[in-house]
């Protein structure tokens, strides 16, 4: 019995390794191509709106989880004092990187991107 369990619990794992990896691929897919987008959607409109979009988008899908998250009471002011703060860094890199997409390749905006996730990473191990 021992052992059909164990092997049962394998290909769970393997299962859900083999969702996980794919997930990642997708996400991946779709980060890259959202650069592509973004360019095209700057030469449309300003930065700025292109962030207040996004950001009202983004507080329309987020406010029904966060008012079910008070009314469970899991949900405390410090924290969205301090989730409205990072909100607002938040978008002000948003705002320079779209800026920034004006005036270069997707793809340079892209590496710059993905290297300030390598840099910070460094970064957290020095310190």
């Amino acid at each position: 019995m021992l052992i059909i369990c164990c092997k049962m619990s394998l290909q769970i794992d393997k299962s859900r390794k083999f969702i996980g990896f794919i997930s990642l691929i997708v996400a991946t897919i779709l980060w890259e191509t959202s650069f592509v987008y973004i360019k095209l959607s700057i030469y449309s409109i300003d930065p700025f709106t292109y962030v207040f979009i996004r950001s009202f988008l983004a507080t329309i899908f987020l406010l029904p989880l966060s008012f079910y998250k008070i009314i469970r009471k899991r949900l405390d002011l410090e924290s969205i004092r301090g989730g409205l703060i990072l909100g607002l860094v938040y978008s002000g890199g948003l705002l320079l990187q779209g800026a920034g997409t004006y005036y270069i390749d997707p793809s340079t905006s892209a590496f710059i991107t993905g290297f300030k996730h390598r840099l910070c990473t460094y970064l957290l191990s020095i310190y």
